[in-house]
């Protein structure tokens, strides 16, 4: 039946063409929410090399903080455990997902790049924090791993005992360990020919990893009553620091690779001595404002922030 017989009709029946109107009114607007779907939110993705649940990751749990607050926003999270097929699957994962701008917290893709190029071909917006990509085009922001590792052995190289013992924790499957072993060997070992170095190889890049390292280099070296320690984080430091401890030997230098914001504390308690690291509350904000930008499409610069040493003497 065409409106103007509606019409016609219920002016007969009922005597006006308000009921009318209304009736025309109401299907239509029942038309428009039958047809009308929720609002589809922005995906973003964020994908973590390290070893540890996202939810142990002190940044990215600050930047979720931030993307919390935004509900135009839908967040998809990846933990690669710190296996580099297993980052590269998951990247090509959230790309297939529709993600428009994916983070990636750490990284190894020195092996393979070819993710990296085919999510930027795909119009895929990269912010890499924390260590840096080749391949494709992408945003960085965060620290140079050799220059943290340049730090950290500065550090050393002016505070380590005569011929002392150095644990050192590291991920030998790693692009981003190595570089910061090459920053270390080349600001401390090169002037510290007395320091015995000790190599502790961790290739999950967890806490409890590190232990499991440490405590086989223990059990090679039975004599070793007295060693430094230098840790790709603090959480890994503290743990590793206290097996030493019971294993009863003691720790005369502890320091770390670390922005997690209880680095001030562990400072001030002496937990560790020294952290090489960056302001990761600033970093987080920065992260969600860049992503931001990169959804509407907005120009924008890279970034680098330059890591900092920090001490109890500098702490305030």
């Amino acid at each position: 039946m065409s409106t103007l017989r509606i019409l016609r009709f219920i002016k007969r029946t009922s005597g006006g063409y308000i009921l009318a109107f209304l009736l025309i009114i109401a299907a239509a607007f029942a038309a428009l929410l039958s047809t009308a779907g929720p609002e589809r939110k922005t995906r973003i993705g964020i994908l973590s090399y390290a070893g540890e649940p996202i939810s142990d990751n002190s940044l990215l749990e600050l930047v979720g903080n931030w993307f919390d607050k935004d509900n135009s926003l839908e967040v998809f999270y990846r933990s690669a455990q710190a296996d580099s097929s297993v980052q590269a699957h998951q990247l090509e994962s959230l790309v297939s997902e529709g993600c428009q701008v994916i983070i990636i917290d750490r990284n190894d893709f020195s092996r393979n790049e070819q993710p990296i190029i085919n999510a930027a071909a795909a119009g895929v917006r990269l912010l890499a924090i924390n260590a840096d990509v080749t391949g494709g085009s992408r945003v960085y922001v965060g620290t140079n791993p050799y220059d943290e590792g340049y730090l950290m052995g500065d550090y050393l190289h002016h505070n380590l005992p005569h011929q002392a013992s150095l644990i050192y924790i590291t991920n030998p499957n790693s692009f981003f360990s190595q570089q910061q072993l090459q920053g270390f060997s080349e600001s401390c070992l090169l002037f510290r020919p007395d320091v015995r170095l000790i190599i502790a190889e961790d290739v999950s890049d967890t806490a409890a990893g590190a232990v499991q390292a440490v405590d086989a280099v223990l059990r090679k070296n039975p004599g070793l009553r007295k060693a430094a320690l230098a840790a790709p984080r603090l959480n890994t430091a503290q743990s590793v620091r206290e097996a030493i401890i019971k294993s009863g030997r003691t720790v005369s230098v502890a320091c770390c690779i670390s922005s997690d914001p209880a680095v001030s504390a562990a400072l001030t308690d002496g937990t560790v001595q020294a952290a090489v690291g960056i302001d990761q509350s600033s970093l987080a904000e920065d992260v969600y404002k860049l992503t931001s930008d990169l959804i509407r499409g907005e120009a924008v610069a890279d970034k680098l922030y330059s890591p900092v040493l920090r001490t109890a003497e500098n702490l305030h």
